[in-house]
Parts: C-alpha cells; sequence; structure tokens
C-alpha cells in the first residue's frame, strides 16, 4: 500500500508533519509565518537516535524547525532527496483552531521516478519484514 496521500497527479505527494506541538510550529502559526504555499525546506538527518531516516520539515524565512515527516514516509522522501527528486516542498495547509496541523505538499520530478519510488517502498517494506519477522503464536521463543 502507497502511504501517500492520494491525488490526481502521480507525482505529487501529500503528507502530514508529525512533530509540530514539540517544535517552533506554534509560534511560527501564532505569527502569520504559515500563509498556504510557503515554501519549505527538507533537511535528512541521519544522526538521529530513534529513527535514522528522520527527515527535518524547515520553514525558510525565518528559519524554524516545523517538524518532521512521518516515519513511514521517510524512508522513500530521504531517497527523494539523495537522488534529488524532489522539485519543490510547499505547505499544503493549516489546520487547527488552538494550534497547528500542519500538510506538506511534495511535487517530484516524473511520473516513472515516482513509480520506481513506489517498487522501492514495497521492496523495502518487504525487507523490513523479513529482518523484523513478528513471530507466531504457536512458534516458541528461542
Amino acid at each position: 500500500m502507497w502511504p501517500f496521500a492520494r491525488t490526481h497527479r502521480p507525482n505529487r505527494q501529500v503528507f502530514p508533519v508529525r512533530g509540530t506541538v514539540f517544535y517552533q510550529a506554534q509560534r511560527a502559526w501564532e505569527a502569520g509565518w504559515l500563509p498556504p504555499e510557503v515554501p519549505l525546506l527538507l533537511i535528512r538527518e541521519p544522526t538521529n537516535a530513534y529513527d535514522p531516516h528522520a527527515v527535518q520539515v524547515w520553514l525558510l524565512r525565518p528559519r524554524v524547525l516545523l517538524g518532521y515527516v512521518p516515519r513511514e514516509l521517510a524512508p522513500v522522501v530521504g531517497w527523494q532527496l539523495r537522488h534529488h527528486q524532489i522539485q519543490t516542498c510547499q505547505l499544503d495547509h493549516t489546520l487547527g483552531l488552538t494550534r497547528p496541523g500542519l500538510r506538506c505538499r511534495l511535487q517530484t520530478n516524473d511520473s516513472w521516478q515516482t513509480t520506481w519510488v513506489r517498487r522501492f517502498w514495497s521492496f523495502y517494506q518487504a525487507w523490513s519484514k523479513w529482518r523484523h519477522p513478528i513471530r507466531c503464536r504457536d512458534r516458541q521463543p528461542h
């Protein structure tokens, strides 16, 4: 299953920004720095102790950390960043009355490359299931 939200264009991906409560998204939202379609910056963070595939979402001006790409999407977005597949990254829209709920929109190069990324994602999911199998109920632990 493809984890991004479905859109009418195969090379456009929309996803929520996670961790906005813990970073400066609230301050940016209250200051009015988050108009629709404001450009965002994605930065890989391989030194993250909790997720080696983590990707940060930054507001360009002023330089503010808004949150992270969701954990299940971070390997794909990180791959796209490493291989220069992302054309634009914008704020899709802001949800919420008391705190921001941000959605990010990525525009990738071509639909065939997006198809390749989907194949990579399927392979990665299969590999991770093989690497970390779920124990069966009737199987005895070692």
